[in-house]
Parts: structure tokens; sequence; C-alpha cells
């Protein structure tokens, strides 16, 4: 099969596309005929080896996350599952998705949504996941709370902003100006010029979703009430600058849960969420994909087609 490979740790000029045998499920694994995958951050921190669940002695590895696909197999005979099944989800860091066949864990993906074409729920695993839990999990976001979410034009920020107007939360969005109507259109009630000093507008937040880090997080604490918090997937918030008796932030990494695919997947079916795909790939420009989004500045998500 075809596979997205890394050798070393030498960033993206070390990824190719090579041909290797198809990977083995283990019993509490399923092996999957991708369909679609989507380039995520982690991705280039595999590279560049800054990811610490990828070690030097894993090398050399397949890269990719996200997946939609066809069950080929499934080992484990309690899973709600058969061949042929269409689903999304995540393979395991280092044994990836954009390659032919993936492995996956079977609590780690679920059916996929039926509204989406199947190639599209590819850009909706990791992302999707990283907003919904870092919201509803690390946030504890109820109806009427007041949002902010750093970073809110990228793959994880625009699902973030969508799942936070759902739940009935006061949605305020730190963006690049170009991406104000695209950002009030998935449901933020206020834009905020990344470039402004967001912090000084005298708004007080119940939860920052930090998406970005750096000084970025730093300038939000300052926009959080007396209980408010940071949740971050990117860096850990400075404890020594939560506010007396405020709740302390935390960084957190999405953990692949099928009931919370199921409940996304719900989301999508109702049309209450959509991924927004700003560009697709072939897996033979696996490698322009990635150098896309190590570019940055890219609206929503890009996803690398595997099978026509």
């Amino acid at each position: 099969m075809r596979a997205v490979r890394v050798h070393d740790f030498s960033g993206l000029e070390g990824v190719s596309l090579e041909i290797i045998p198809p990977p083995q499920p283990a019993a509490d694994q399923a092996l999957i005929r991708v369909v679609a995958a989507s380039v995520n951050p982690a991705d280039i921190k595999i590279a560049k080896g800054l990811f610490p669940r990828v070690a030097q002695r894993d090398l050399p590895v397949t890269l990719g996350c996200d997946f939609a696909g066809i069950i080929e197999y499934c080992r484990q005979r309690t899973a709600p599952f058969h061949a042929g099944d269409f689903v999304f989800g995540m393979a395991r860091p280092g044994n990836g998705s954009l390659a032919d066949y993936a492995v996956a864990d079977v609590d780690a993906f679920a059916l996929a949504p039926t509204a989406l074409d199947l190639k599209d729920a590819a850009a909706v695993p990791l992302a999707a996941l990283t907003a919904w839990q870092g919201l509803t999990l690390h946030g504890a976001l109820t109806a009427g709370q007041r949002v902010l979410i750093l970073g809110a034009g990228g793959g994880v920020g625009h699902f973030a902003v969508q799942f936070a107007h759902y739940l009935g939360a006061e949605v305020f969005a730190l963006g690049a100006v170009r991406d104000a109507d695209f950002l009030r259109e998935l449901g933020a009630h206020h834009v905020l010029d990344r470039d402004s000093e967001f912090e000084m507008t005298g708004e007080k937040m119940d939860l920052v979703l930090d998406l970005v880090g750096g000084s970025t997080q730093d300038r939000a604490w300052a926009v959080l009430n007396q209980r408010g918090m940071i949740v971050s997937p990117v860096t850990q918030p400075d404890p020594r600058r939560c506010r007396s008796g405020g709740r302390p932030g935390c960084r957190y990494l999405a953990q692949p849960n099928r009931a919370d695919f199921e409940r996304i997947a719900s989301l999508l079916n109702t049309g209450d969420v959509r991924p927004v795909i700003s560009s697709r790939f072939g897996l033979d420009d696996a490698y322009k994909a990635l150098s896309q989004l190590e570019r940055g500045g890219t609206r929503g998500k890009s996803i690398v087609t595997v099978e026509n």
C-alpha cells in the first residue's frame, strides 16, 4: 500500500510517499480502507520530533490521524461494527491515516455522519474532538455563559465556534479581520480582531478556549471574570496568572472516545455543525497539504483524498 512516512525528525523535508505492507489490526482494532484523511498540526510535530507520543525508537512512522473510510475487517466480535461500514475517527499517532489502509482502536471511531460525503467526514475527527472536549469536558461550558475562542478561524476554532453556539453560550471569536463574516456565519455573536488589544475591551468571560498560545494566551487572563478559566490544547496556562479564587487553567490533549464521535456525528447530521474545507489534495500531494498547514492562515481544514 501507499503511505506518507518519515524516517527521521528532519521536518517536512523528510516526508516521502512509500510502498509498505498493509498494517495488521490487533484484537481490539479494525482495519480501515482509507477514503480520505486530513492534516493536523500534530503531523508537523511528529515530523519534527516534537510530539511526545512518537519517539526515535518508533521510526519510521506513517503520518496522519484523521480518517474517513470503510471497515475491511474488525477483529473484536463484540464491537458494534461490521465489514463495509462507513466510519470516521482517529488512528494512533505514528500508525497513521495518510495511507491506503490504517488500523484504529474500536473505541477511536464511530459510524460516519450520513449527512456528509464520506470524504468530507475526514475533516472532522481530531479538530472537532479537540473543540468539543475543550468546551464541555475541560471547560464545563453551559448555556448563558460567555466564551472567548482564540484562533477561531482555524481547524479546531471553526468547530469550537459552532459547538459553543449550539451549547447556548455567548460566543466571542478572536480571528483575522478577513474572517469576521465567516465567523459570524458559524455562530459567533462578537468578533474581535486578533491584531487589536482585545484584552482592553472590558468584556469578562467565563471561559477562554485558547488555540494560539504564547503572548495571546497571556493577554487573555485579563478578560476572565472571577471564576473564569483558560483551557488550551497548545500550552499550559500559567498558574501564577490565575485570579484569586478563580479556576486554574489547564492544558489538555483530545482523547479518542466513541461516544464523543457519535455525539459530533449527530450534530453534523442535524446540520447544527458543519466542517469547512479550504483545500483538497491527493495522497501524492500530501507534502503540499502539510506545507500549507505549516505556513498557517488556513481557514477550516484541508483534506487528503486517498481513494476516489
